[in-house]
C-alpha cells in the first residue's frame, strides 16, 4: 500500500482542501521530522476485505472502509475513472457525420467525513454521464453543426483513494486496492 506525506494543503484533480488544526506535537526543530508517534497518525488503510467496486461501462460503484484512522481530523474520498466521449454532427442540411472523440474524466468525491471508533464504512459512485457534453465547436468540422448522439463510456480502470488530514495538520493520501 501507498503512503505518501502530503502538505495541509491538497490539490486533487482541481480540488482544493485546506485542513488546520492544533499542533498536539508541541514545539519541534524544523529540522526534525514529526514521527509518526509524534504526529498521533495511527495506520489509516483500505481495509480489503470490506472495500469493493463494480463497474459497467457507464458506472462505477463502490462500497470502502478506511481503519486504523487513529487521531484524525477529517477524510477526503475520491473515485475517479477515465471517460470516452463520442458525438456524432449533424450539418445545416440534416446530413449526420462522426465527430471528433475526446477523453475526460469523471470523480466523486466526499470530502470532511469523520469517522466513528477509527474508521469509515461508506459508498461512492460516479457514472458516465456526468462527463462533459462537447459543444459543436470541440467536436464537429463547422461550429454551426449540431452535436447528436452523444455516447459516454468508461475506458479504464478506476482509482479509489483517500487523503487523510491528521490533527497535527500533516495529511496521508491511502489508496485502495480493489
Amino acid at each position: 500500500m501507498k503512503r505518501m506525506m502530503l502538505i495541509s494543503l491538497v490539490v486533487v484533480g482541481g480540488l482544493s482542501t485546506a485542513c488546520g488544526g492544533t499542533d498536539v506535537a508541541g514545539p519541534r526543530s524544523p529540522d526534525v521530522a514529526p514521527s509518526l508517534a509524534m504526529s498521533g497518525t495511527g495506520s489509516p488503510k483500505f481495509a480489503r476485505q470490506f472495500t469493493d467496486c463494480s463497474a459497467t461501462s457507464t458506472s462505477v460503484i463502490c462500497n470502502y472502509k478506511i481503519s486504523g484512522l487513529g487521531n484524525t481530523d477529517v477524510v477526503d474520498v475520491f473515485l475517479t475513472a477515465p471517460v470516452l466521449v463520442q458525438a456524432d454532427c449533424r450539418n445545416p442540411g440534416g446530413n449526420v457525420a462522426p465527430g471528433q472523440a475526446f477523453q475526460t474524466s469523471v470523480t466523486a468525491s466526499q470530502l470532511q467525513l469523520r469517522p466513528e471508533n477509527g474508521q469509515i464504512t461508506n459508498t461512492i459512485s460516479i457514472s458516465a454521464s456526468d462527463a462533459p457534453t462537447p459543444s459543436a465547436s470541440q467536436v464537429c468540422p463547422n461550429p454551426q453543426w449540431s452535436v447528436v448522439n452523444v455516447r459516454k463510456t468508461f475506458t479504464g480502470p478506476a482509482d479509489l483513494f483517500a487523503v487523510v488530514h491528521h490533527q497535527d495538520g500533516s495529511s496521508t493520501r491511502i489508496e485502495s486496492q480493489f
